[in-house]
């Protein structure tokens, strides 16, 4: 599937923006076969450099409106649940706190929307922090979603849903927001894929999972195999994201190189960092 990645799909992913944009040179690349969106499996076509959701009975807009859907890149494991353990997030939680009048702390207002803002503000804060732009522009936790359900789920935490729950909030769409309790309930085909994620996601950063999501991660890999789909578009991102590896490994060996004052002298003391990207 690498061969399928054009030359534009290589530019260096630095940061969230960045990130995005190649994750839609990597789809475009893909084909009209890798045009769907993550939560509800509705087509969309490039369209005025954007990605336009087409009308289809896969999706009905939650609250009713003539304007038109897109997809925004959502992140599978919110940047709360990987960003609120970093120093520079809870910097600008404190110094949040410190700011809001001593009513306002009392007072019962709406948490989801105080959360909303409060992460806003976090995730802005920790743009300086250079692990926290590589978690925020890791390709394998973006996925294309319709922007009013990436908007609803914010960082809602994924869920079981009851069994006797009615799946009508976005039409036929399988996936429910469940406002009251900020909980999300995804559909069934794509269970693994967020399972997937957030097992990469904990064993690639260190990112320690609750109990709950221990046991619904491991149950929904277990439960919900790779698509071919996913196993595509994950081959192409993995390629993608080896490269990116190789390259910085690449710059740093020449900076070494440059600052060298004994310019024989091997830069890297262990030369097998090289080798070892390629594992």
């Amino acid at each position: 599937m690498c061969c399928l990645l054009s030359v534009s799909a290589f530019a260096k992913v630095r940061n969230f923006a960045n990130a995005k944009a190649t994750l839609k040179q990597i789809y475009l690349d893909l084909g009209e076969g890798a045009w769907e969106d993550f939560y509800c499996q509705a087509p969309f076509i490039p369209k005025d450099n954007r990605l336009e959701i087409l009308p289809s009975q896969k999706y009905t807009p939650r609250i009713s409106s003539k304007k038109v859907q897109y997809i925004e890149w959502e992140h599978i494991m919110p940047a709360h649940r990987f960003g609120s353990e970093l120093k520079c997030w809870q910097d600008n939680q404190s110094k949040n706190n410190k700011n809001l009048p001593k009513n306002a702390k009392s007072a019962k207002t709406s948490n989801s929307a105080k959360t909303a803002k409060t992460t806003q503000s976090s995730r802005k804060s920790c743009q300086k922090d250079a692990l926290f732009r590589q978690m925020e522009g890791d390709l394998h936790n973006l996925v294309p979603a319709i922007d009013e359900i990436n908007r609803d789920r914010r960082d809602f935490e994924y869920a079981i849903p009851p069994s006797e729950l009615e799946f009508s909030q976005y039409g036929a769409c399988r996936v429910y927001s469940n406002f009251a309790e900020a909980k999300f309930y995804p559909a069934e085909y794509s269970r693994g894929w967020i399972a997937r994620t957030y097992l990469y996601m904990s064993k690639k950063y260190g990112i320690k999972l609750t109990d709950d999501e221990e046991y619904i991660m491991h149950l929904w890999d277990r439960q919900y195999p790779p698509s071919k789909r996913e196993k595509a578009i994950r081959e192409a991102i993995e390629h993608k994201q080896k490269w990116e590896e190789t390259m910085q490994v690449l710059d740093e060996a020449k900076k070494l190189y440059r600052k060298s004052k004994n310019p024989r002298k091997k830069p890297y003391k262990n030369p097998r960092k090289l080798r070892n990207v390629f594992r």
